[in-house]
């Protein structure tokens, strides 16, 4: 068996593992003069990401969604998938500098992507390697002129589609909530009880449109896992609970505990390895309570 690799100014293969025959290859074909697409199917969420030439010197950029291989980018090109509107891992690396795929499904940061709208990343220079940064729309478009899309037949992020479609996503800090460590429904912070009527209040107001309701709690990274998973859990169980007080029916809700599994701030620790206090103020987003929403607006 022959593999053949043929590179031109248009035109590039890649060959990650094996041959054309393999699964594991990404081919990438001119890109294309076209504009990003405003079009988004309800529900879902867009995520755009590009690459300026002049940010970062390198091969093309691999870029992950959750450990799955969503596109490979060139100097001055983008690419734009749709994914489901939830939080979601991303991660860029050179091609070829993670040969066994270890860091694509361990490293990378957690993003809330936004129901209904176009979300915008960069590569950016980050110790002379790749990384992701979000842009806000008016940035995003200036720096997007002239850039190409770039055209790739490899998807691996299909099922990332097949999802329910977001209504709406509220995302409650746990110091709003609780006490530090705290998680029972009678110690609850009046601020926090505030905040969970108003989310019943308009989770009521959609109505029939309602199919089911996600609470998901995550913890900071400090202290034993197995700790942070029961923490985690006990505080979704109770905003469960304070959502049934407030009229939301409880068969619809599902609650899940993910310790720091999913932190939106990784590094606090190689931030401020010798200060307490500074390591628990940089970790105040990890603490945090999800409410996710999803049913059919056409049901409402």
């Amino acid at each position: 068996m022959k593999c053949k690799t043929k590179i031109t100014s248009l035109s590039l293969l890649i060959l990650l593992t094996g041959c054309s025959t393999s699964s594991d290859t990404i081919r990438l074909y001119p890109s294309q003069d076209e504009s990003y697409s405003k079009n988004i199917e309800d529900g879902r969420a867009s995520v755009v990401v590009y690459r300026e030439s002049h940010v970062i010197d390198g091969t093309t950029v691999n870029v992950y969604i959750n450990g799955e291989y969503l596109t490979s980018l060139e100097p001055n090109a983008y690419s734009q998938e749709t994914v489901c509107a939830t939080n979601q891992k991303l991660y860029s690396q050179f091609t070829g500098k993670d040969p066994a795929y270890k860091q694509k499904a361990t490293q990378g940061q957690l993003f809330k992507l936004k129901a209904n709208e176009v979300n915008f990343f960069k590569i950016v220079n980050t110790g002379n390697q790749p990384s992701l940064s979000p842009v806000p729309i008016e940035q995003a478009e200036k720096e997007l002129s002239g850039l190409r899309k770039q055209q790739h037949t490899l998807r691996r992020v299909e099922h990332l589609k097949n999802c329910e479609k977001v209504l709406g996503q509220y995302d409650l800090s746990a110091e709003a909530l609780f006490q530090f460590n705290g998680y029972s429904y009678e110690t609850m912070l009046p601020k926090g009880r505030k905040e969970i009527q108003v989310i019943a209040e308009n989770i009521l107001q959609q109505g029939a449109s309602v199919s089911s309701i996600k609470v998901v709690g995550h913890t900071d990274p400090g202290g034993l896992s197995t700790y942070n998973e029961q923490l985690s859990k006990q505080r979704a169980e109770t905003v469960k609970q304070a959502l049934v007080r407030n009229g939301i029916d409880g068969k619809l809700i599902l609650t899940e505990g993910k310790g720091d599994q999913e932190l939106v701030i990784s590094n606090c620790r190689t931030q401020f390895p010798a200060n307490r206090l500074a390591r628990q103020r940089c970790d105040q987003p990890n603490r945090r309570v999800e409410v996710i929403v999803y049913g059919d607006k056409s049901h409402k």
